[in-house]
């Protein structure tokens, strides 16, 4: 990737990973591309946790969705307050932010709707007005 020196990076992975594959793979992903940003001159790089949501009717948040989320989220926050591993790291709690607002979600429990955009745009404001 291409950063200025001391940029502040907001990555967001995609899910998908957490669907089909271990969570390990999903923090491999990030893992990565943390590591990637730091050494290309990132100072900060801002990550959200996922919302574990399980009012959705897609199939694939039947079952052990929200254990996979939960697992990969306790990874992500663990990674965040490992300074020495990922120093550049920095979480923001989408999943507690969103708990209990079905109505910030799509029918499919994942995609956000309009309500759900701002409120997450304003997570991600404060995570980098913060830091």
């Amino acid at each position: 990737p291409h950063v200025g020196e001391g940029a502040e990076v907001l990555l967001a992975l995609g899910i998908n990973d957490l669907f089909s594959a271990p969570v390990a793979d999903a923090a491999d992903d990030v893992a990565r591309a943390v590591d990637q940003l730091t050494d290309a001159g990132a100072a900060r790089v801002v990550m959200t946790t996922v919302n574990p949501n399980d009012v959705g009717t897609a199939e694939a948040l039947d079952g052990g969705w929200a254990a996979k989320v939960g697992d990969y989220n306790a990874w992500l926050i663990a990674a965040g307050e490992d300074d020495d591993r990922f120093p550049t790291l920095e979480v923001a709690r989408w999943d507690e932010v969103a708990a209990g607002h079905a109505d910030w979600l799509q029918p499919d429990g994942v995609h956000l709707t309009p309500a759900g955009g701002d409120a997450y745009a304003e997570l991600l404001d404060e995570a980098v007005a913060t830091g």
